[in-house]
């Protein structure tokens, strides 16, 4: 076969200088910001990019000796071996990286860009347009999916097996608002599922009120058996989930009532938002109900550790797009159990 040489069209300006700095790893953010530097003999090969808002950037791993190969091998994600060509493993035949970074800026032949993963002196080999026309939710994420799925829970049975219940900065001893949302727009035979409802005492208020249709879907195992210690024989009442609401097996038009306080932030991808999406559309019957509360514009940027993403209620109206019809939005004051204030934005949605 016949081989290629390249030669770099530019370099990166990075923050990062050893590998150690880039985070990896499932959930892993890239917000690092610096410049990618283009040859001069091919500035005019950046005109009208400003127009873009995402360049693809296709690099390479330069500081690797060329027999720095592995074909199958664990990544950083996963115990589990999977083949070169199925992972983002610098350790491929051409040591080539490919990034999508946000555009920032132009000056002159420098391009101010956001999402970096590269180390410092890295040689750029090609810059594209970024542009999709794959819908996110035909997306499909491989065995990343499952990794992703396993941390998550790994990450929420320890907070429930580490800490009580009811110190965790998300604990209210009855979620008024939420009970009354659902309460004044279903009757006690609607079907309800409770999205992350975990050690939350939702569903015991709902049992109490004559709801007897009701699941309590939570990718912590160890949240649900709290709740069902708390309720004792009245837990056989309900039907429990540990699952993740991203790949949980859900039957067409199985719910009148979709509830979730506080899960649909925590997903930062977009390839994860849809996926919630297309499950909300998929188990709401049409003329159902969502309630989804998030944190607001003015709330916290991380819980638990983790990354979230903030809105309004004209913002989560977008992402839940047009089968989801905004009824109405409340701003609400969580206290914590240490006494801080969490802002949130509650929503109604009727499923179209």
């Amino acid at each position: 076969m016949t081989s290629i040489t390249l030669t770099p069209i530019g370099v990166v300006r990075s923050p990062h200088t050893e590998t150690s700095q880039v985070p990896k790893g499932c959930g892993a953010q890239h917000d690092a910001e610096g410049t990618i530097e283009i040859r001069e003999d091919l500035a005019a090969g950046l005109q009208d990019i400003e127009g873009f808002s995402h360049l693809y950037v296709i690099w390479s791993f330069d500081r690797l000796p060329d027999d720095a190969v592995e074909l199958v091998s664990a990544p950083p994600t996963d115990t589990r071996p999977h083949g070169v060509f199925a992972s983002r493993s610098p350790r491929r035949p051409n040591h080539l990286g490919l990034t999508v970074v946000r555009l920032l800026g132009r000056e002159g032949r420098v391009l101010r860009v956001a999402g970096l993963d590269m180390l410092d002196g890295t040689p750029v080999l090609d810059i594209k347009p970024y542009l999709s026309n794959v819908p996110p939710q035909d997306l499909r994420r491989g065995w990343l999916a499952e990794a992703e799925a396993a941390r998550a829970q790994a990450h929420w049975d320890g907070v429930y097996t580490t800490k009580s219940s009811t110190a965790v900065s998300w604990y209210a001893p009855h979620l008024d608002d939420s009970l009354a949302a659902i309460t004044a727009m279903s009757a006690p035979d609607a079907r309800v599922i409770d999205v992350g409802g975990g050690a939350s005492t939702l569903v015991d208020d709902l049992l109490s009120r004559g709801y007897r249709h009701l699941t309590v879907l939570d990718v912590s195992s160890a949240a649900l058996g709290i709740a069902q210690e708390r309720l004792g024989p009245r837990a056989r009442d309900v039907h429990w989930m540990a699952s993740n609401v991203l790949s949980a097996s859900l039957e067409s038009a199985a719910f009148d009532v979709w509830h979730d306080r506080a899960v649909f932030h925590f997903l930062t991808d977009p390839i994860h938002r849809a996926a919630y999406v297309a499950q909300l559309r998929h188990a709401v019957a049409p003329g159902g109900l969502a309630v989804i509360s998030t944190f607001s514009l003015s709330g916290p940027k991380k819980c638990s550790g983790l990354s979230i993403v903030q809105y309004d209620a004209a913002s989560l109206s977008r992402e839940l797009g047009e089968d989801l019809s905004l009824i109405d939005a409340v701003d609400l004051e969580h206290t914590t159990p240490s006494g801080g204030v969490q802002r949130f934005v509650r929503c109604r949605f009727r499923r179209r």
